[in-house]
């Protein structure tokens, strides 16, 4: 049991291992209180993507769980991705900044106004577009003064084919999700993998 607490700690570069240890040892002595260091692994592990992590880290830790699941849907897109980390963004804007412009309709017009081809603008790496970013994000209100302003369709797709409204979906942005339908966003479209707003959704 000794050796399976040290298959947690951070020296040990095996997300698996780091996931997994807690829900181990917990099975296998029922007493078992983990200390910060293992808990700050369940941590870094729900972040990096792995769910069963997340769920444990639920269990021993409420108050970052809770702060987690705001990070992940607001920030990694849902998933524990790094479409918008530092190193994937574009056009030398970081995703805060994104975020600062989304929240202020004035100035998301004007710096808009200034871009060529705004519709076909990439925020990322990825080729995810301005209304992706802001579904992802769950910023209902910019994509509305998007399509009021400027020439975008709700229904329009990314480089992998997915909508903003998929990429609400897999955020957990409900506010979002039920504003880009009632905008006539459309969710049967599917990415060429069978990846729809349901899939994400469920």
């Amino acid at each position: 049991m000794r050796l399976l607490l040290l298959t947690s700690k951070k020296r040990v570069d095996h997300w698996p291992s780091r996931a997994y240890a807690y829900r181990i040892y917990k099975a296998l002595d029922n007493e078992f209180t983990p200390d910060e260091e293992l808990k700050l692994a369940l941590y870094d592990s729900a972040f990096a993507g792995s769910r069963t992590a997340l769920k444990d880290l639920q269990q021993v830790d409420p108050n970052k769980y809770t702060s987690l699941r705001v990070l992940l849907r607001d920030v990694p897109a849902g998933v524990g991705a790094n479409f918008f980390y530092p190193n994937q963004m574009l056009g030398g804007l970081t995703y805060w900044q994104w975020m600062a412009t989304f929240d202020n309709s004035e100035v998301l017009i004007k710096n808009l106004g200034r871009l060529n081809r705004t519709t076909e603008y990439k925020v990322n790496k990825r080729g995810d577009g301005i209304l992706h970013l802001a579904a992802s994000a769950g910023k209902i209100s910019a994509i509305k003064e998007l399509l009021n302003s400027f020439p975008m369709l709700i229904d329009q797709v990314n480089d992998t084919w997915e909508t903003p409204l998929l990429c609400a979906c897999r955020a957990g942005q409900v506010e979002t999700v039920f504003g880009s339908l009632e905008i006539g966003g459309d969710a049967s479209i599917a990415t060429p993998v069978g990846e729809s707003p349901l899939h994400w959704l469920i």
